[in-house]
């Protein structure tokens, strides 16, 4: 089934793409700019559909919400790890829209042409972050706000990957964490940077190197920069043993917590 021309027949066009700025920070390029306030929006990744989403404000704005989601945004969250994941591997993730310019009427009342086609499209072409991936039963309408604006979109609740690390006696004599096989595919690209928050800190603890050679199996190891500061942090404020969690919120970005 050939995706793009699927969306041409409905009326979408294609108006830019995503990318990794300079600072590694996710971005994107428009090439066309709609003043409609009830559009549909989608991300195509080599003729695979990745996302359709439904928004009232113009991309700029919607976007916003993509580029800094806040910690309770769910779906900004997802879909900026999922596009900063993609993009890192060389994936181009191309950005679609539709204009839903008002024109339908029924017994007077317009029609939000939008919100009906969306609903079909996703039964139809099942884009992969919006239900088929995170296996739910239904897509509900939730409202998410950002720093700037009000953000309605249809989707779904998932959580960011979750590495849990058990901290052996190791792990307090070194500050090299490794991390398991399947979650290995959520890191960034070998001798690339990775930022190390811990808590709800909004500063990195540390910054260390992704090292995808050091293990036989190809599973990551991270190697921070400046020395020993994950080390005392975990002999400060865990015991050997303990669990904690890695929330994996970028390829380039960790967050350690206790559990609970």
């Amino acid at each position: 089934m050939n995706i793009r021309q699927k969306l041409i027949d409905v009326g979408f066009k294609n108006v830019g793409f995503w990318n990794i700025g300079s600072s590694k920070e996710l971005i994107y390029k428009l090439n066309y700019s709609s003043g409609v306030e009830n559009i549909l929006y989608a991300f195509i990744e080599n003729n695979e559909l990745l996302y359709i989403g439904k928004t009232t404000q113009n991309l700029d704005n919607r976007f916003k919400g993509y580029l800094k989601p806040g910690r309770t945004q769910t779906t900004n969250i997802r879909n900026n790890f999922e596009l900063t994941r993609l993009i890192s591997m060389g994936k181009v993730i191309e950005i679609w829209l539709f204009e839903d310019v008002g024109l339908m009427k029924y017994g007077g009342f317009k029609l939000n042409l939008a919100a009906g086609l969306e609903d079909s499209l996703i039964k139809e072409l099942k884009p992969k972050w919006n239900g088929n991936r995170f296996k739910i039963n239904e897509i509900n309408e939730i409202n998410e706000i950002n720093e700037i604006n009000e953000i309605n979109e249809i989707n779904e609740i998932n959580e960011m990957p979750i590495y849990k690390l058990t901290l052996h006696d190791t792990y307090f004599n070194w500050s090299c964490i490794n991390f398991g096989i399947s979650y290995s595919s959520y890191l960034g690209t070998h001798e690339s940077q990775m930022d190390i928050y811990v808590g709800d800190g909004a500063i990195p603890l540390d910054i260390a190197k992704i090292d995808r050679n050091a293990n036989k199996n190809g599973s990551v190891r991270i190697r921070p920069f400046k020395g020993k500061k994950l080390q005392f942090w975990f002999s400060e404020n865990c015991k050997p043993m303990e669990v904690v969690n890695i929330l994996i919120e970028a390829p380039n970005k960790i967050r350690i917590k206790k559990v609970g």
